[in-house]
C-alpha cells in the first residue's frame, strides 16, 4: 500500500469525525441573533418600570466612552404614534468591561404605556443607532397599592402537535394578563415544555412576547429553559445558548414603588454545564456560591434601605424535599445550598419568596423565617380547567401579607383577577379541613367550573363532607385524597365551600 493511501486511511476518518462535530456544533448554535446589539440593558424580557419623571439607566457595549446624541422612547402600539425625547443626565464608561451606563430621565408628561427605546450615539467617532422593543414601561401612580402576577409553567413549545394551536394558547394567556393589567409579571421557570427543538421555539416565543404581551415580563430559567435538545435518543444541553441568546441574564433585580424584587438562578451550580443528561433527571435546585453572594448583596441593600424585599426562584428555598401526589419522596433542592439560601432569607427578613418547580399551589412559613413561601402550580394537578396557574399579588403601602396573595386558575378567555379561588389552608395535601372561597367578578354566569382540593388521605378512606352546593368526586393517592369540585356561578356570586 502506497504512503498516500495509508495517509488517506488514517486522516479520512478523522476528517469525517471533525466535520460531523463541526456540523453538530453549528446546529447547536443555530440560535436567533440577540435582540440587542449594543444595548445590554434594558432587555426585552425585563422592561424598565418607571413613573413619569423617574430616572433609569441604559447599559451599552462600547469600545470607548460614547457621545450620546439622542435618546427617545416610542409607543408604536398607540393609535397615533407617540415619540418622546429623553433627557440624558450623565454617561459613565468602564474600560475593563467595555460597558457604558447612560443615566436618563423619563419626561414628566409621558403617558402610561410600554415603549420602544432608541439610542443614537457616537462610538469612536462612528454614529450608531440601536433600538429595543418594549424596553421601557411607564406606569401612572396608582395610589397606595399595586399588583404583580407570578406564573409558572407557560410550557410553550412551538413544534409539538399543532403549532398554531400552541401559539394561540400562549396568545390567550398573554391577552388575559393584559386584561388583568398588573404592574409586571414574573415567570418562575417552565417557559418551555420539556425539550426545546432549538432556535425556532425560542424565536417564536420571543415574537409572541414582543407582539402580544403589553405587561412587563421578568423570567427565570428552570432545568429545561436553559436549552435542551433531543438528538439520537439523548438529551443535550448546549451550554445555555438558548436562554442567553434570547432572554439574556438568568437573574434580575429592580426596585418598584418602594419594594425590591430579586430573581435568582437556582439552577446555577457548576455541574449544570454538563452536556449529556439522563432523561429521568429530576433536576433538583442547586445555587452556586457566586449566586448566593449576589443574593446576599441584594438582600442586604434592601435591608439598609429599610425597604421590603421579595425573592423569586424556580426551586423553593423553604424545603429540600417534597412528597409527590403518588407518595414518592422527591429531592427538590440540593440540601446544603438550599439551607444557605434559606438562611439568607431568614437573616435579611425578606417579605416573601415565590417559586415553582413542584407544580403545587402552597403558602407556608419556614422555621425561623418571617417570609411567606409561595409555590405556584402549573394547573395540571390542581384543576382540569386550565394551565398555567398563577398568583395575583397586591402590595399596599409596601406591605405584602397572606390575605393579599390570591390564587387564579381558570379557563382561558376569562379576565384574570375577576374569577378567583382562595384556600384558608395550604392546598398541599396535608390539611384535614379547608375552606375555599370562589368569586365570579364577571357580569355573566359561569358553568362547570372545576377546582380540586388536595386533602390528607383519611385512614379509612372515608369521603370528605362538602358544603356549599358543589358536585363532587373523590380520588385517592398514596398519601393524598383529591376532592374534585364542579360548580356553577351566577354573575357577581361569591361561594364558600367547606370541606371536612
Amino acid at each position: 500500500m502506497s504512503l498516500g493511501k495509508k495517509i488517506l486511511l488514517v486522516f479520512l476518518p478523522l476528517f469525517t469525525l471533525a466535520l460531523a462535530v463541526a456540523g453538530l456544533y453549528a446546529y447547536m448554535r443555530r440560535m436567533p441573533a440577540p435582540m440587542a446589539r449594543q444595548i445590554i440593558r434594558p432587555a426585552w424580557t425585563q422592561p424598565v418600570l418607571v413613573e413619569p419623571g423617574d430616572v433609569f439607566e441604559i447599559v451599552l457595549h462600547c469600545k470607548g466612552k460614547p457621545e450620546v446624541e439622542r435618546v427617545a422612547i416610542n409607543n408604536t402600539a398607540a393609535p397615533a404614534e407617540l415619540d418622546y425625547k429623553v433627557k440624558v443626565d450623565g454617561v459613565a464608561f468602564n474600560e475593563k468591561t467595555g460597558r457604558a451606563v447612560i443615566t436618563v430621565r423619563a419626561p414628566k408628561i409621558t403617558p402610561a404605556a410600554v415603549y420602544d427605546l432608541s439610542v443614537w450615539f457616537r462610538d469612536e467617532s462612528m454614529l450608531l443607532h440601536d433600538r429595543q422593543v418594549n424596553a421601557v414601561a411607564v406606569r401612572e401612580a396608582r395610589g397606595d397599592s399595586f399588583s404583580f402576577a407570578v406564573v409558572s409553567q407557560f410550557a410553550f413549545r412551538a413544534d409539538v402537535d399543532n403549532p398554531a394551536q400552541r401559539r394561540k394558547k400562549i396568545r390567550a394567556v398573554f391577552e388575559e394578563l393584559n386584561l388583568m393589567n398588573p404592574d409586571f409579571v414574573v415567570a418562575t421557570g417552565g417557559i418551555s415544555e420539556g425539550i426545546w427543538s432549538g432556535s425556532d421555539d425560542a424565536q417564536t416565543l420571543h415574537r409572541l412576547v414582543e407582539d402580544h404581551l403589553q405587561v412587563p415580563l421578568f423570567m427565570l430559567p428552570n432545568e429545561d429553559d436553559t436549552g435542551r435538545v433531543a438528538l439520537l435518543g439523548r438529551t443535550l444541553r448546549p451550554a445555555n445558548a438558548l436562554w442567553s441568546r434570547v432572554a439574556h441574564d438568568r437573574r434580575f433585580r429592580f426596585r418598584h414603588r418602594g419594594v425590591t424584587f430579586i430573581g435568582a438562578d437556582t439552577y446555577s451550580c457548576a455541574d449544570r454545564s454538563r452536556r449529556v443528561i439522563a432523561r429521568n433527571d429530576s433536576a433538583p435546585g442547586c445555587i452556586s456560591a457566586s449566586e448566593l453572594k449576589w443574593v446576599d448583596r441584594q438582600l442586604q441593600s434592601a435591608a439598609r434601605r429599610e425597604t421590603p424585599a421579595v425573592l423569586f426562584t424556580h426551586h423553593s428555598p423553604a424545603r429540600a424535599r417534597w412528597t409527590s401526589d403518588q407518595g414518592l419522596d422527591v429531592e427538590v433542592f440540593e440540601p446544603q445550598s438550599q439551607e444557605k439560601l434559606l438562611d439568607l432569607v431568614r437573616r435579611h427578613g425578606a417579605a416573601a419568596a415565590f417559586s415553582g418547580h413542584v407544580q403545587r399551589d402552597t403558602l407556608e412559613r419556614a422555621a425561623g423565617a418571617s417570609a411567606l413561601f409561595v409555590t405556584t402550580g402549573s394547573g395540571k394537578g390542581l384543576t382540569a380547567a386550565d394551565a398555567p396557574a398563577l398568583r395575583l399579588v397586591t402590595v399596599t403601602r409596601g406591605v405584602l401579607d397572606m390575605d393579599s396573595i390570591s390564587y387564579v386558575n381558570k379557563p382561558a378567555s376569562l379576565p384574570l383577577g375577576k374569577v378567583t379561588a382562595s384556600f384558608r389552608n395550604p392546598n398541599d395535601g396535608k390539611a384535614r379541613a379547608n375552606t375555599i372561597t370562589v368569586n365570579n367578578g364577571l357580569k355573566r354566569p359561569l358553568e362547570n367550573m372545576a377546582l380540586t382540593a388536595v386533602m390528607a388521605r383519611r385512614e379509612d378512606n372515608a369521603p370528605y363532607e362538602i358544603k356549599g352546593g358543589a358536585r363532587a368526586a373523590q380520588a385517592y393517592g398514596v398519601s393524598s385524597q383529591f376532592v374534585m369540585l364542579t360548580f356553577d356561578l351566577e354573575p357577581g356570586e361569591k361561594r364558600v365551600f367547606e370541606i371536612k
